[in-house]
């Protein structure tokens, strides 16, 4: 593994050049402020972003009017749902959809077994989230407003607090930090793998082309 970052962002997502970090600066008068680094894996290059360009790689096309409606548009997770409707999700469950214009069409709070479920990875028009004092991957259904579908439970060692989940192909990467390991869900056969272990905890996982990239409780690793 080779180290990208020595400090761990505030948020990560997808952008066409690679992966955009949001990174919480402490200043001397004791406040705080953000800087949008954008990660280019093609040229190795590192660049600060605008906020703008941060909104649009997060939320779509109608980025200025979901960003406007959120009251932390940087703690949430986001995936684009078909049709171009956007789904929305914090750590505590709050929830919304927004159409292709950005109107807010739905909002509510997610919660399975009693506790919240996040993060957000989309699979045409549902969306995966984890439950991590559930143990449990959770398939949302927007259109019925339930769970779909779920892998795991509270008694279950499969998924040891999961923290955020990616979709690639045919495949759900589960990041457990409870594990310190990456987990895999094969979509056509539902069958869980360990993809890899780490020494410390990973929080969340992504891929880029070639590249492979984790965060880990030390930092942003490229595997």
């Amino acid at each position: 593994m080779k180290k990208l970052l020595d400090f761990v962002p505030v948020d990560i997502i997808p952008y066409p050049k690679g992966l955009i970090f949001i990174q919480k600066m402490n200043m001397e008068d004791a406040g705080t402020k953000l800087r949008i680094l954008g990660c280019d894996f093609d040229k190795r290059e590192i660049s600060t972003l605008t906020k703008s360009a941060y909104f649009m790689n997060k939320f779509g096309d109608a980025f200025k009017e979901i960003s406007e409606q959120l009251a932390d548009p940087i703690g949430c997770s986001a995936a684009e749902l078909s049709g171009k409707r956007t789904a929305v999700i914090y750590d505590n469950g709050e929830a919304g959809i927004f159409d292709r214009n950005g109107n807010l069409v739905w909002t509510g709070d997610l919660i399975y077994d009693g506790a919240p479920v996040s993060s957000c990875a989309a699979e045409d028009a549902n969306f995966w989230c984890v439950s991590r004092k559930g143990n449990a991957v959770l398939k949302y259904s927007p259109s019925t407003r339930r769970f779909a579908f779920r892998l795991g439970s509270r008694d279950s060692l499969a998924f040891f607090v999961p923290y955020h989940v990616s979709k690639y192909g045919d495949e759900l990467f589960v990041s457990c930090p409870g594990l310190n390991a990456i987990k895999t869900i094969d979509l056509k056969t539902f069958e869980v793998d360990e993809y890899c272990r780490f020494k410390d905890p990973v929080f969340k996982y992504f891929q880029f082309k070639n590249f492979e990239i984790a965060l880990l409780s030390s930092g942003v690793y490229v595997l």
